[in-house]
């Protein structure tokens, strides 16, 4: 059925080990360029997965029967947006939110970030 295939791939995608590993990075004082790396992965490859079979779950009705996966990619988006605000805090991180709406993107500023 639709619903075990749904739970598969989150399985396979693995939102909680993520943010476990995301998690992790909150702690550090300083990102190397492996976290950032790491962060753009994520926050580009995996997760646009993760929010589409998220969105493909309610839009089905399944929000009951996933819901430990569906409340594990909030997490995940959770922690990413700590790490970047945080980055953003300690490092002055621009452009702001706002301008990365605008079109600029995280990943250009992950790259220019990949010193620290």
């Amino acid at each position: 059925s639709r619903v075990r295939l749904l739970r598969i791939q989150f399985m396979v995608l693995n939102p909680k080990g993520i943010a476990e590993n995301l998690r992790r990075l909150l702690s550090k004082k300083a990102l190397t360029k492996a976290d950032l790396e790491f962060i753009r992965r994520v926050v580009f490859e995996e997760l646009p997965l993760m929010v589409k079979l998220k969105e493909d779950a309610e839009k089905l009705g399944y929000e009951a029967e996933l819901r430990e996966e569906l409340e594990a990619v909030e997490e995940l988006m959770d922690i990413v947006e700590r790490l970047v605000a945080s980055e953003r805090e300690e490092h002055g991180l621009e452009p702001a939110y706002s301008e990365l709406e605008e079109g600029k993107t995280l990943g250009g500023y992950l790259a220019s970030r990949s010193h620290l």
